[in-house]
């Protein structure tokens, strides 16, 4: 196995994750609804225009994901317009951020990573640096640092340890 030399890991200094870090279509996605509530998005019609590119892509994003936000591969991507995320998540392909009823909305806080085809339904919490593996379903909250995986099926070292015993 080859080994990479990355000093800046070991150190702790690697480079912040950024918007930069999105496709131009993402970017696109997301800079026209950040627009899109502003008042010459208004204006110029930028809702509109956002909501062409985000048929083109299969994708309904709002304008309360803020530009740190990572859509790697933003197609079949729905985030509920009153879904809370926070910075540096990074949510791949046919993800489904959304309620179940009218208020249950989920929130994501920040560095959180949420894998390709995973639902988070309901009045949720989903910690800051926790993962979502690829097809979870998320229905419960999920506390910082945890992984979760199929059916709210949480694989922390800890939680596994308390089943076991």
């Amino acid at each position: 196995m080859r080994t990479i030399d990355r000093p800046d890991v070991e150190r702790g200094t690697e480079a912040p994750l950024t918007a930069k870090a999105n496709p131009p279509h993402a970017r696109l996605l997301l800079n026209l609804n950040a627009w899109r509530s502003t008042r010459i998005g208004r204006l110029v019609r930028v809702g509109k225009l956002a909501r062409i590119w985000g048929i083109v892509l299969g994708s309904e994003v709002f304008e309360n994901c803020n530009r740190t936000v990572v859509l790697r591969h933003p197609h079949g991507i729905i985030i509920h317009r009153q879904a809370r995320i926070g910075d540096r998540v990074v949510i791949m392909q046919g993800v489904t951020v959304g309620a179940r009823g009218r208020r249950n909305i989920p929130t994501v806080e920040d560095d959180v990573y949420i894998g390709a085809g995973a639902k988070v339904l309901g009045d949720i919490v989903v910690g800051r640096g926790a993962r979502i593996g690829a097809n979870a379903v998320v229905t419960r909250d999920v506390a910082p640092g945890h992984t979760i995986v199929g059916a709210n099926e949480d694989l922390t070292e800890r939680a596994l340890r308390r089943r076991r015993a």
